[in-house]
């Protein structure tokens, strides 16, 4: 990110006007602009590799919680044994990831 930062110094430069909430204003239009172009672009693959492992996290999630209903079930405790709401739907994933 060394060219953003030279851009960011260069535009700061040409920003006129005290110190004050007008040149805060521009300076942070001038970085949001910047991340734009930047920032931006190198987050969307990262952002899609993420959605994915959430998404195999999540299942293996799932598997296991349903590994332990059936352990529990099959333990002979009544409380914790087939009666149990969760045992017969099990755990599932609900919306999209």
């Amino acid at each position: 990110m060394p060219q953003a930062h030279k851009e960011y110094d260069i535009s700061l430069q040409s920003i006129s006007g005290w110190l004050g909430p007008s040149y805060r204003r521009r300076t942070f239009h001038e970085a949001q602009e910047l991340a734009r172009r930047y920032v931006v672009p190198w987050l969307n693959p990262s952002r899609k590799r993420q959605r994915k492992n959430t998404g195999a996290v999540a299942l293996r999630f799932v598997e296991m919680a349903n590994e332990f209903l059936k352990e529990l079930a099959n333990a002979g405790i009544p409380e914790l044994g087939a009666d149990a709401p969760c045992s017969r739907s099990g755990v599932r994933i609900s919306g999209t990831l």
